[in-house]
């Protein structure tokens, strides 16, 4: 999982007025093509998983668009690019990818789960404030989150 993650970096993101450009670049070019594309939606992270990239975009201050998870996978063989829009006023706090899913947290104490094709496969509700989330590649997801006084983990 660790060697895999080191086969990627995201090499460049660059500003422009209305959008963002961002490059991938992997350091194994025999397993993956490098990919570029253009950024319209306003993307604040990101998590690598095995079979993809998701990218996590803010809803926009005056709630008129809703923050999203976009996902594009490392090869484009049988496989797509999609995204999943939030519930109006959430805000993605942490994302997660795994071998067989994408997580995401809000700020509305939910919790996410879409499969890598785009399918939504569970909504949680999460006890306390999400502070990170974290996925293996044998499909096991960790998710922090603030109790009112201390830090709880549920694996």
């Amino acid at each position: 999982a660790y060697r895999r993650q080191r086969q990627m970096c995201i090499r460049d993101r660059r500003d422009e007025n209305t959008h963002a450009f961002v490059e991938i670049e992997y350091h194994d070019h025999a397993a993956h093509r490098n990919a570029h594309f253009t950024d319209h939606n306003g993307i604040t992270m990101a998590a690598m998983g095995a079979s993809g990239v998701a990218f996590g975009s803010a809803r926009d201050a005056d709630n008129h668009v809703a923050a999203a998870v976009h996902y594009r996978p490392h090869d484009a063989a049988g496989a797509f690019a999609w995204s999943v829009r939030m519930p109006p006023h959430a805000d993605l706090l942490a994302l997660a990818a795994g071998t067989t899913f994408v997580a995401a947290a809000t700020s509305t104490r939910t919790l996410h789960i879409v499969s890598p094709h785009g399918t939504r496969m569970a909504l949680r509700t999460v006890p306390g404030d999400v502070v990170t989330l974290s996925a293996s590649n044998q499909s096991h997801l960790a998710l922090v989150y603030a109790a009112s006084t201390s830090v709880s983990a549920v694996f």
